[in-house]
């Protein structure tokens, strides 16, 4: 929640500086990826930024700069943001000790290691992916 809180700081900096104070403070590639994220999935990239490790602090920038409905850009961070950091601690609380001792064994960390790279492989060839407008990818 504090989450989306600090996020409206960020909104309102993007509302009333716009676009000139991004291209001050991003790099013009994340600053497209971003932009593409928003053409291409609309209000659900707010949620795609919210849950994953995309920069949200810069998205909150961008979705004040584009005027993007505040109570939309708040409900999709908080429903994001619930889920990014709930797993954890619905993990913990539900798990607690045993989890901490999973930890401990190599054979978590194996299936771990293959979890994340085939799930990383997919997601960064989409994350890039973000660098060609949408239209291109029609062609």
């Amino acid at each position: 929640l504090f989450s989306v809180i600090g996020s409206l700081g960020g909104y309102g900096i993007g509302l009333y500086a716009g676009r000139p104070a991004i291209e001050k403070i991003a790099k013009s590639s994340l600053s497209r990826k971003l932009d593409e994220l928003i053409a291409r999935y609309g209000d659900a990239g707010v949620f795609i930024a919210a849950v994953s490790p995309i920069p949200y602090k810069l998205l909150a920038w961008m979705a004040g700069a584009g005027r993007m409905e505040i109570r939309t850009f708040i409900a999709a961070g908080i429903f994001g943001r619930s889920i990014r950091f709930g797993m954890e601690v619905l993990i913990v609380g539900y798990w607690g000790e045993e989890f901490v001792q999973m930890l401990k064994e190599p054979l978590f960390w194996i299936v771990v290691g293959v979890f994340s790279i085939v799930i990383f492989v997919p997601l960064n060839n989409w994350w890039n992916s973000l660098d060609k407008p949408v239209e291109e990818h029609l062609q």
